[in-house]
């Protein structure tokens, strides 16, 4: 595959599970304990609340077609049979358990309560509402900072003398 189609498959990603690598303190330990299951529980209803679980649906359908694009020698029914197979594992106990216990690693079993009841009001169901539209209109202006910053960076280097290759 095109690392450019990747590289759009993996912001999709990361955007509809909302997590994200920058600002993490990468000097914390990764041997955590396993989160209890009532925190677990818990993470899974802060997900539901926050309707993430209904965010990971479309997430298959988006790598399925990507795939199939990059893919064009790969027949018909070669397709059905991969999307029959893998089509519910972003909805699976398995994949929203891991997606919980990420929460439940990072947040107190109170606090992923109380983050899951302020979505459950009516305010919360509200920033639900508003968050993919927030979102897009955050990536695109994220995208277009970096494109230009990227293309001064390149007018600085190329001002002082450097020679600057463009693809």
């Amino acid at each position: 595959m095109k690392p450019l189609k990747l590289s759009g498959i993996a912001v999709f990603v990361v955007l509809i599970f909302g997590i994200s690598a920058f600002g993490q303190d990468e000097t914390k330990e990764t041997k955590d304990p396993a989160p209890t299951p009532s925190a677990i529980a818990a993470g899974r209803r802060l997900l539901e609340a926050s309707k993430a679980t209904n965010s990971f649906d479309k997430i298959w359908p988006t790598l399925f077609e990507t795939l199939k694009r990059t893919q064009p020698s790969v027949p018909e029914e070669a397709w059905d049979s991969i999307d029959k197979e893998f089509r519910g594992y972003f909805s699976s106990d398995e994949l929203l358990n891991q997606i919980a216990a990420v929460y439940a690693r990072n947040f107190t079993e109170a606090e992923l309560n109380q983050i899951a009841t302020f979505y459950e009001t009516p305010l919360g169901k509200r920033l639900v509402e508003g968050m993919p539209t927030v979102t897009s209109e955050c990536f695109q202006i994220g995208f277009k900072a970096g494109k230009d910053m990227m293309e001064r960076a390149l007018k600085r280097l190329k001002d002082r003398g450097y020679k600057i290759t463009t693809d």
